[in-house]
């Protein structure tokens, strides 16, 4: 009788290590099925942006990661996107993308650097791009992408030739943008410990608030996305009623502490225009900081001394009204520039 329960028992261990071999090398098929479609869709979404007028070469693409996840490494991409984009080229050291095998809808792309930018327009320029930690992450619904975060650490921008870039450094930025079934994109972003680059512009600005941004946040509202994400028609988005609201949004630099809110669209010549409220803390130094760097004439700075004295307060500081119009930039009565038509880009 034992040696029949003994012999139960092994065939028992013997079905079970028959199942889970089976369900190893179902698995094992699914995975190396999986890595060729991975394969295929990458060499085809190539082919898709080929169409478009971009050129994307590599020296070697690998899918690897078995069993645990989906790792797909990407050595030297190359990049060239057509005139209409700016002509610009980017070479990259790898990247590498993380998928889980029950989850294709989100993938971690780690960016290997330094990457080296090409600027042909409108002053030829050349960029090294560093940074200790940079990772995309995208996720969407197999149609489209619905979500793009982006987090770069250690920042690094080395002008080798030509026009340097406004930013030299950046200690950590954090973007995220997600659309939704109701047309509408939502984008915020942070950027933390920013050197300005100190050969860019005429420095006006930066003699009055110097060279380290301490915070830079956005917070944006696009309605209307899909209009201007088809084709990047500013025309079309217009003509939807498209809409820009701004929300969350603040800038610490220098003397210059502000935050904004409001809402921007496009005239009929695809000029921006709306109306903002910028919150000052202190709108006296910030007048004076911009007569002292020469930005402002003394007429223009007294003129928003006299307005900050008769605007509302609250926690945020003064709000000073911003205003876009026929082309024209105006904080109250002071005209700062011009904002140019997008139909000119």
């Amino acid at each position: 009788m034992s040696r029949f329960k003994r012999g139960a028992i092994g065939g028992r261990f013997l079905l079970l290590a028959l199942i889970i071999l089976g369900l190893f090398a179902a698995y094992t098929g699914y995975w190396f099925y999986a890595r060729s479609q991975i394969i295929a869709s990458t060499e085809a979404w190539i082919d898709e942006q080929g169409a478009a007028g971009y050129v994307i070469t590599r020296e070697r693409l690998n899918v690897g990661g078995f069993p645990y996840r989906f790792e797909v490494v990407i050595d030297r991409p190359h990049i060239e996107a057509p005139d209409s984009e700016g002509g610009w080229t980017a070479d990259a050291e790898r990247l590498t993308a993380h998928a889980l095998p029950y989850d294709f809808s989100r993938w971690i792309v780690d960016v290997g650097t330094p990457i080296m930018v090409d600027w042909p327009t409108p002053v030829h320029s050349v960029h090294r791009v560093e940074a200790t930690h940079a990772r995309i992450s995208l996720s969407g619904n197999g149609r489209s992408t619905q979500r793009l975060g982006v987090e770069l650490d250690g920042l690094n921008i080395l002008t080798l030739e030509g026009e340097p870039r406004p930013v030299r450094s950046a200690e950590r930025m954090r973007l995220v943008a997600e659309s939704n079934d109701d047309g509408i994109m939502q984008i915020r972003a942070a950027f933390g410990e920013v050197r300005l680059n100190p050969e860019f512009g005429d420095g006006g600005l930066r003699e009055a608030f110097g060279e380290d941004v301490a915070l830079a946040q956005l917070g944006l509202s696009i309605q209307h996305w899909p209009e201007l994400a088809r084709n990047g028609d500013a025309g079309e988005w217009a003509r939807a009623r498209g809409r820009m609201v701004i929300l969350d949004t603040r800038l610490d630099w220098g003397d210059l502490d502000i935050s904004a809110e409001g809402d921007i669209t496009l005239d009929g010549q695809l000029r921006p225009e709306g109306r903002l409220s910028l919150y000052f803390l202190d709108p006296g130094l910030v007048a004076d900081r911009l007569e002292s760097s020469g930005v402002i004439t003394a007429d223009d700075a007294r003129a928003l001394r006299l307005l900050s004295q008769a605007a509302p307060r609250d926690e945020r500081g003064s709000a000073l009204p911003l205003l876009l119009r026929n082309g024209g930039i105006y904080l109250g009565p002071v005209r700062l520039g011009e904002t140019g038509s997008l139909a000119e880009n």
